[in-house]
């Protein structure tokens, strides 16, 4: 079980790169105080590359189609035809976001092993409640009536 000690939004303490998930190379999704933080793995500097070119970050929530388990994706949006996200199962979460959650919100942070501030920071997240994987920019979804 991955522990995480918030400060309001900042992470104070995480046992995450002591866990079986950073062992495994997995990314771990903390939410708190309106603060969306991707903890990644410490195999991830190539995931790196691929996320400083993010405008937009968007968090789709939702039944994966090709695993049938609940999950989110991660897009990094960065309007071209192939942006980087990532797909993580649901139990790589401390939180699940809820219906009201929707829309534009919060903000989004990517912490890595060797920091303790987040490398990079987002003003706005996009979350939604969508079957996955979506791969579509912020509100060009299809609407559903969530959970």
């Amino acid at each position: 079980m991955v522990y995480v000690e918030n400060d309001d939004g900042a992470i104070v303490s995480t046992n995450y790169w002591d866990s079986e998930f950073n062992a495994r190379g997995l990314a771990f999704l903390s939410i708190n105080a309106g603060v969306y933080r991707l903890l990644l793995p410490k195999k991830s500097d190539d995931w790196l590359f691929e996320i400083a070119s993010a405008k937009t970050i968007v968090i789709s929530h939702g039944l994966n189609r090709n695993t049938g388990k609940d999950g989110f994706e991660i897009l990094f949006d960065d309007h071209s035809n192939n942006p980087f996200y990532l797909h993580i199962d649901e139990r790589q979460s401390d939180r699940i976001p809820l219906k009201i959650d929707q829309g534009w919100k919060g903000k989004f942070a990517i912490y890595t092993h060797d920091k303790r501030e987040p490398i990079v920071t987002y003003d706005k997240v996009y979350f939604r409640l969508v079957a996955i994987p979506c791969f579509l920019p912020a509100g060009k979804e299809k609407k559903t009536s969530g959970k």
